[in-house]
C-alpha cells in the first residue's frame, strides 16, 4: 500500500467508509495481515504505519475528509491523496463495505442485516445493500408447496428471515406423528389443517408476514397455476403422490411462465437430497434433472421390479438440515444472488457428511438448452 504508484487512483469515495464485516486485521512493522472470516481469504500489504491508523478510521462515522483530518490530528502528515490511493486498494479488494450499515433498522433482524451486508460486500451490485436485500425480500411472494418435515422448515426460516407473503399449499391436518419433526406445529395443533396452523404460528413470530393457507390437494399443474400469479418462487416440498411426480406438476406449471422454483429435495434414513433449482432460460430443467438422476439403464427392460420394502423413517435433525438448505437456496433466489442447487444434483450422506454430485446436462432434444420457456420430459 506504499506504492507511489497507487497515489494517483483518486476515486469517488461514499460519503461515509467502513471496513467489510467479518475482517480480522493484524499488523506487524511494514506489514498489514486482513483476514476475511466469510471466505476465508488472506491478504497481506507491505505499508507505512498511517495504514494502520487509517483503517481504524473506517469505522462507517467518518467520510474520507474526516478519516484525513483524524490521522493529521494523530501525527500523520499524509496527504489526501495517500488517503484515497490507500481507500483505492482496499476498495479493490472488496474490504470496504458497499452501503451504510444498516444493522440497528430493524431491531427483529439485526444479525440478519449484519448478515446481508456481508453478503453485499461480497456480492456487489449498485445498489445493493443489506437494507435494499431485505427490502427485496419483503416484496417477495414464495409460494410452498407441502408443508411435511422439510416443507415446516422451509416456511419457517422464510418467514422469519422477513418474506413478504408466503402461500402454504396442502391438504392435510396436523397429526400427533408429525410433532417430532415439523417446527411449525405443537400438540395444540393436532387436528387442525396444516396451512392454517402455520399462518397462526407465524403470526405470532412477526405479524408482518403474510402466510396465505391453501388447503387444496394438489393433483396436477393445473391445480397450481392459479396460485401463481405474481409469484417469485415456488418451492416443492410435498412428497405425495411422489417427489418426483410433484416436482413435475410444479416444473409444468412455472416453467412456462419464466417462474423460478425449487422441486426434487428429499430425505430418508442418512440421507438428504436439498432441491434442484430451475432458473428457466439460465440453468437446466427439472425433466434434465430427472434424466440425468435416472441414468441410461432407467428403460432398460430386462431390470424389473421385485420388491420394495416400506420406506424408512427420519429425524427432526435431519429434515431440518435439507429443509434450512432448501431455505437457504430460496433466499439466494429471493436476493439475486449466485445459486448453489442449480445445474446439479446433490446428495448428502449424514454419516460421513460427503456430498455426491451428479452434474445436470441440459439435453440437446429439450428446449432449456437454448433458454426457450417449454419442458420436455425425458422419453418415457
Amino acid at each position: 500500500m506504499n506504492d507511489p504508484s497507487v497515489a494517483a487512483a483518486v476515486v469517488t469515495t461514499p460519503p461515509i467508509l467502513r471496513l467489510r464485516r467479518g475482517l480480522v486485521v493484524e499488523h506487524a512493522p511494514g506489514a498489514l495481515r486482513v483476514t476475511s472470516m466469510a471466505t476465508r481469504e488472506v491478504i497481506e500489504y507491505a505499508v507505512d504505519d498511517h495504514v494502520v491508523d487509517l483503517l481504524a478510521c473506517l469505522d462507517g462515522t467518518l467520510d474520507r475528509g474526516g478519516v484525513h483530518r483524524r490521522l493529521q490530528e494523530a501525527g500523520h502528515l499524509v496527504s489526501l491523496g495517500v488517503v484515497d490511493a490507500v481507500l483505492a486498494v482496499l476498495r479493490g479488494d472488496g474490504l470496504l463495505a458497499t452501503g451504510p450499515d444498516a444493522a440497528g433498522a430493524d431491531p427483529r433482524r439485526t444479525a440478519q442485516l449484519r448478515f446481508l451486508d456481508e453478503l453485499a460486500s461480497l456480492h456487489p451490485a449498485p445498489g445493493r445493500d443489506a437494507a435494499s436485500l431485505q427490502a427485496s425480500l419483503v416484496a417477495s411472494r414464495v409460494v410452498v408447496l407441502g408443508v411435511g418435515g422439510a416443507g415446516s422448515t422451509v416456511v419457517a426460516a422464510l418467514a422469519r428471515a422477513g418474506v413478504g407473503e408466503i402461500v402454504v399449499v396442502d391438504a392435510d391436518v396436523v397429526e400427533v406423528s408429525n410433532l417430532d419433526r415439523q417446527p411449525l406445529f405443537d400438540t395444540d395443533d393436532v387436528g387442525t389443517h396444516k396451512v392454517v396452523a402455520a399462518a397462526a404460528r407465524v403470526a405470532t413470530v412477526d405479524p408482518a408476514v403474510r402466510v396465505v393457507p391453501v388447503p387444496l390437494h394438489v393433483r396436477g399443474p393445473a391445480d397450481l397455476d392459479p396460485l401463481l400469479d405474481g409469484v417469485d418462487l415456488v418451492v416443492s416440498c410435498a412428497d405425495q403422490p411422489s417427489v418426483a411426480a410433484a416436482s413435475g406438476w410444479v416444473a409444468d406449471a412455472a416453467w412456462p411462465r419464466g417462474l423460478p422454483h425449487i422441486v426434487g429435495g428429499a430425505y430418508g434414513s442418512a440421507l438428504g437430497v436439498p432441491g434442484f433449482t430451475v432458473v428457466p432460460g439460465s440453468t437446466a430443467c427439472w425433466w434434465c434433472a430427472r434424466s440425468a438422476a435416472t441414468g441410461p439403464d432407467d428403460d432398460d427392460p430386462s431390470w424389473q421390479a421385485a420388491l420394495v420394502t416400506p420406506r424408512g423413517g427420519t429425524i427432526s435433525a435431519v429434515t431440518g438440515l435439507v429443509g434450512n438448505m432448501t431455505a437457504w437456496e430460496a433466499l439466494r433466489v429471493l436476493l439475486g444472488l449466485p445459486l448453489g442447487f442449480s445445474d446439479r444434483l446433490l446428495e448428502l450422506d449424514l454419516m460421513t457428511m460427503q456430498w455426491h454430485e451428479t452434474g445436470v446436462p441440459r439435453r440437446r432434444s429439450c428446449p432449456c438448452a437454448g433458454g426457450a420457456p417449454a419442458p420436455v420430459p425425458p422419453p418415457a
